[in-house]
């Protein structure tokens, strides 16, 4: 009877595992992201809200960023706009939840008299897809089917930095794929400091630690401001060459 009592209870322990596994997969296994551990529970499905505020902290621009899950992909949908209508940005990034690299990169994105558009796949190192550049009523339209030497997609950065913990010392020297440009910067991530913000999201001040991305000028160098307390949000960004300052205004969960 005690055994029969043994073997029921081992029999359930094992199905409740695997159906919590199945149910939730990114629990099965540790995930690694720049070679640190991934803490998949700062992964979440919401809607950042951000204003863009120029050096006189007039705001000038807008930026919704939001993330969810589905089908095993981790998503992230982007619109980032300038109030004079100057630039528009409507972009989604798609993460494979199992290797954490990046699967697809949509972008479509229009400035003076230019507007690009790229949809492309990764497999690896391999690019495949399109890219279409209009400038007046010219067009140029290419397919792609490229192997780029990178180690990131650069939207992962916004998309993940958040769940790994970088300390004083730490440098990582990465080769970042640019969709924007089709091209490969050499970027350095680095803990730069820390310190107590406020937001309009907040309410009151809270500790940051600002990361800091510096880059061989084929994307933006930013200093990224994120919270000490879980779940870690990202405050703040500043992109120096520009003098902007991108904030917080609110955050709505799924």
């Amino acid at each position: 009877m005690r055994k029969h009592s043994s073997f029921t209870i081992c029999f359930l322990t094992l199905i409740f595992f695997l159906f919590y596994n199945c149910q939730h997969p990114e629990k099965a296994f540790n995930k690694q992201w720049l070679g640190k551990k991934l803490d998949f529970e700062q992964l979440q499905s919401k809607t950042d809200y951000y204003h863009i505020f120029d050096s006189a902290k007039t705001k000038v621009g807008s930026m919704v960023f939001g993330t969810f899950f589905n089908d095993g992909l981790f998503i992230a949908r982007d619109t980032s706009q300038f109030d004079d209508g100057s630039f528009i940005e409507t972009a989604a990034f798609r993460i494979d939840t199992t290797t954490m690299k990046t699967k697809s990169v949509f972008m479509s994105m229009s400035y003076g008299n230019t507007s690009i558009e790229i949809d492309i796949e990764k497999d690896n190192e391999r690019i495949t897809g399109a890219y279409s550049i209009k400038r007046d009523t010219l067009t140029n339209e290419q397919k792609m089917d490229s192997i780029y030497d990178y180690d990131i997609v650069r939207s992962e950065i916004y998309m993940l930095l958040n769940a790994i913990e970088l300390k004083q010392g730490d440098t990582l020297k990465l080769r970042s794929f640019v969709p924007s440009g089709l091209s490969v910067s050499d970027i350095t991530i680095f803990l730069k400091g820390k310190e107590t913000i406020k937001v309009p999201y907040s309410g009151k001040a809270k500790e940051c630690q600002i990361i800091s991305i510096r880059t061989d000028g084929k994307m933006p160098n930013n200093d990224i401001w994120i919270t000490k307390d879980r779940p870690r949000q990202m405050f703040k960004f500043f992109v120096p060459e520009q003098k902007l300052s991108i904030e917080l205004m609110d955050i709505k969960y799924r």
